[in-house]
C-alpha cells in the first residue's frame, strides 16, 4: 500500500496507521522499510537462508536488522504498553552453536 502507485491513490492518509511514527519518516522510507521486511518473509517462505552474510559466514546480523524494523513497526502503530513489553530480542537467549 506504501507504493508510489498505490500511495498516490490513498494520499497522507496512509501514514495515520503509525500514530506515533518518528518525524521525518515518509511515505518513500516506509515502502523501503516494509518492503525490506516483506522480503524477508518470502526467504523464510522460500526456505532461503537468513542466518549467513554475504562472504557466506555465519551471521544473524540480517536477521536482527530485520527484527529492529519490525519492532519499529510495531511501534508506530501506537499499540498499548501491554502489548508491547513482551517485545524482546528473539535471539537473546541462544548460546552460539558448534556446528562443526
Amino acid at each position: 500500500m506504501f507504493s508510489s502507485h498505490c500511495f498516490t491513490k490513498g494520499s497522507q492518509t496512509l501514514l495515520k496507521i503509525f500514530p506515533n511514527k518518528e518525524k521525518g519518516v515518509n511515505q518513500k522510507l516506509i515502502y523501503k522499510e516494509l518492503n525490506a521486511i516483506r522480503l524477508f518473509r518470502n526467504r523464510i517462505a522460500h526456505n532461503e537462508a537468513i542466518c549467513f552474510d554475504k562472504n557466506d559466514k555465519i551471521s544473524a546480523e540480517y536477521s536482527l536488522n530485520i527484527w529492529n524494523l519490525i519492532v519499529k513497526y510495531t511501534l508506530f502503530l501506537g499499540l498499548p504498553d501491554e502489548f508491547l513489553q513482551n517485545i524482546e530480542m528473539p535471539i537473546s537467549n541462544i548460546q552460539k552453536l558448534d556446528l562443526y
